[in-house]
């Protein structure tokens, strides 16, 4: 009996649109990005002020396991940042210290290892912005950090090293002519260590990435992708940093139980 040959299926002359498919999406988180402008309700909280919606639309485009919030980091000592308009910190393996309410639109305190990047919201994208961002990212760099060791099955791994934590602007306009030109990145590179922004978006003007902290590589955006250079670099920051440290809560206690205990 002779066995009839599968007929190759021909290839189809079309090609996914990458291109396409990036602007589409872009379309999409732009529109709700701007839901913020209609939906304001506490103009004096925490980077409400620049109007757009940038912690849903985070939520929207990265892996479930990142929590997207805003508040302050603290670490094992009590040392606490500045308050952060975002937060981007582990969902998975380190626990969420203290939160208001439960409705993310609240502020919450996370514990400094949880943190991978932390942004900025502002109205415009300026030398001053971008100036008291860095202060706003270098208060949450400097805070202490453990790293224990991970369990497993077989054993344990040594703990994690760790990472630097990724600092950011985000904006609706851009005051510089042009948007990120000279001006713009000499300030940039002018950042001391603790204090340099790694990524931003100014969404009418463009994204950038500046791609060694020690050194002045800076690259921009396409003008039609914007916000999808932006999200796109940010992930891939992310992969590279691959999992949180695993957290020492023990650090933590002394911390948490003498302070309720010192309460009335």
């Amino acid at each position: 009996m002779q066995i009839p040959r599968l007929r190759k299926k021909k290839m189809t002359e079309s090609k996914f649109d990458f291109a396409g498919a990036l602007r589409a999406r872009q379309s999409t988180l732009i529109a709700s990005l701007a839901e913020g402008r209609s939906a304001q309700s506490h103009p004096t909280a925490s980077g409400d002020h620049s109007e757009l919606d940038w912690r849903g639309t985070l939520r929207r485009f990265l892996p479930n396991r990142y929590r997207i919030s805003h508040g302050s980091v603290v670490d094992a000592s009590g040392e606490t940042s500045d308050a952060i308009d975002v937060i981007v910190h582990d969902a998975q393996y380190t626990p969420t210290l203290f939160q208001r309410e439960e409705n993310d639109d609240n502020s919450i305190v996370v514990p400094a290892e949880s943190v991978y990047a932390v942004f900025e919201a502002k109205p415009t994208l300026d030398k001053a912005y971008l100036e008291y961002s860095s202060k706003k990212v270098a208060s949450v760099r400097r805070l202490d950090r453990t790293s224990s060791p991970i369990t497993h099955a077989g054993g344990s791994y040594e703990p994690k090293p760790l990472h630097r934590i990724i600092g950011g602007i985000l904006s609706d306009s851009c005051a510089w002519t042009p948007c990120l030109g000279e001006p713009f990145q000499a300030a940039l590179l002018d950042l001391a260590e603790d204090s340099v922004i790694d990524l931003g978006c100014a969404l009418e003007g463009g994204a950038f990435e500046r791609l060694n902290y020690t050194e002045k590589d800076i690259e921009l955006s396409p003008p039609d992708l914007t916000l999808m250079f932006f999200l796109v670099r940010l992930f891939g920051r992310l992969q590279e940093i691959g999992t949180a440290p695993a957290i020492d809560i023990e650090s933590y206690a002394p911390s948490l139980f003498n302070a309720s205990q010192q309460e009335p």
